[in-house]
């Protein structure tokens, strides 16, 4: 008797990228794989959560460049969400798909937890698009394109020496970044924690920057390629400048 073919359960896949032609193209590279649905998509950062809120969601594909909102054009605050969406949807996956390729980004991201680093210019993870999201859904599977692994290889032989800051503190200078006028005890509520446990990291990330205030902490970061960069808005209120 021949035996059936058993066809895999549908892996559920969310996808944040600010450009509908990209969307689009990731529909084309999934193709030949029907058991994989694209359940919803996010232009801004801020429908991220609303959009896993509401679907049942396998895998979150996220572009590091996608603004935060209409109103801010400000990069989303990366090192403040994907923690939150791995604490609160532990069985999903994160992987990012950009261009962006510092090492100390690529460093700082592989951190929190995520479970793939794919470039856009990188053909054979767009060919394969399917087997390698398959894989890292079914199988705890991880994928780095072959790029990462020759900036992180480059950059150990380098012995560069980048400043080390934990994840609380790449959380703290990536809202600072998105969110340039608002006080530190509004950045502390978004993180859920005391206005003073934010000031504490705050205070040992200037230290291990070597700089005074928020402003010089946030440009030091982008010059080290340890948060995206981006065209900040005007201060409507810099009284906070020096917190």
């Amino acid at each position: 008797m021949a035996t059936l073919a058993m066809t895999p359960d549908t892996i559920h896949i969310a996808i944040a990228d600010d450009f509908p032609v990209v969307l689009r193209g990731f529909e084309g590279y999934l193709a030949n794989a029907p058991h994989i649905k694209i359940v919803g998509t996010a232009l801004y950062g801020d429908e991220v959560m609303p959009l896993l809120a509401q679907n049942h969601v396998d895998l979150l594909l996220l572009d590091l460049g996608v603004p935060t909102s209409r109103e801010n054009k400000m990069p989303y605050p990366i090192f403040h969400v994907i923690p939150q969406v791995i604490e609160l949807y532990p069985h999903i996956s994160v992987v990012i798909i950009t261009m962006y390729d510092d090492v100390s980004l690529i460093k700082a991201i592989m951190e929190t937890g995520i479970s793939g680093y794919i470039f856009k210019d990188d053909l054979y993870a767009m060919q394969e698009f399917g087997s390698i999201i398959t894989s890292i859904v079914r199988d705890d599977g991880r994928y780095w394109s072959p790029e990462v692994r020759r900036i992180l290889g480059v950059s150990e032989n380098k012995n560069e020496k980048i400043p080390s800051l934990t994840p609380r503190q790449l959380q703290v200078i990536s809202l600072c970044a998105t969110y340039p006028g608002k006080s530190t005890a509004q950045l502390a509520a978004l993180m859920h924690i005391a206005n003073s446990t934010f000031r504490n990291h705050l205070t040992d990330a200037y230290f291990k920057l070597g700089v005074p205030n928020r402003a010089t902490a946030v440009a030091k970061a982008r010059q080290l390629g340890l948060i995206v960069s981006g065209d900040p808005p005007p201060l409507n209120d810099p009284q906070d400048e020096n917190e």
